[in-house]
């Protein structure tokens, strides 16, 4: 085989391993999603903590609000119970049964803030905790079909790397190096290309036909218009 079908042989090699070497690059690491599971583990704690901070203010207000009623009460008890004729002492009575009125109507109106804050608190905790198990167990699928695919992609890559070994003594050596130094300067890797119709098979520009004869007769030829390397698929 001629040292022409070993460089065509070698770019095709080439660019199957950084196809493979950019698969293993872009491989999601699932320890993104662990990392996603401990914020929401995180999150679930802060919000689980807001909730039971809630709960006691609530009950500590409608302990304040009962005591409040019960004075109240107690006070109206005596206003209308006739023990007493006492214009002004009655008139202070009916003062602070209205002020404890509205101390009371504003701690129920407090009440009413912060039940409606624990419901939205309780919604988003439910909503965290499912959020939580779904990325548990999307955590343990990727984590299998992680290992899986990077032993795959790793064991074939060592296997491209392995042929490519063997596919590299044939070529002369400043060949090889102008090979690799087009590799470096395209930006697909692409360093060498078959003719296909009299099109150049990088840039798909014409070929002239005394250039096609001389790849044919296994000359290092490169395209006018790319400077990729050509190769003509029927020689051998």
């Amino acid at each position: 085989m001629s040292q022409l079908w070993h460089m065509y042989r070698l770019s095709l090699l080439d660019q199957e391993s950084d196809k493979k070497n950019e698969e293993l690059r872009k491989l999601k690491d699932p320890a993104e999603i662990e990392k996603e599971c401990k914020d929401l583990e995180k999150e679930i704690a802060r919000l689980d903590e807001e909730s039971k901070k809630l709960v006691l203010a609530t009950k500590k207000l409608e302990l304040e609000s009962e005591s409040i009623k019960t004075h109240w009460k107690s006070i109206e008890k005596k206003l209308y119970s006739g023990k007493t004729s006492n214009t002004k002492e009655l008139s202070g009575w009916q003062t602070e049964v209205a002020t404890l009125k509205k101390k009371q109507n504003k701690i129920e109106e407090e009440i009413i803030v912060l039940m409606e804050q624990a419901e939205s608190i309780d919604e988003s905790l439910k909503n965290s905790q499912k959020q939580l198990e779904l990325k548990k167990a999307e955590a343990e699928s990727a984590w299998k079909s992680y290992k899986e695919t990077k032993v795959n992609l790793e064991k074939e890559i060592a296997e491209l790397k392995d042929k490519r070994t063997k596919l590299v003594p044939p070529i002369d050596q400043a060949d090889l190096k102008k090979y690799e130094m087009l590799r470096k300067l395209k930006d697909d890797g692409v360093a060498i290309v078959k003719i296909e119709e009299n099109v150049c098979g990088g840039c798909y520009m014409s070929v002239p036909d005394m250039m096609i004869k001389k790849v044919q007769t296994l000359h290092l030829v490169t395209c006018n218009n790319c400077s990729r390397i050509l190769y003509w698929e029927d020689e051998k």
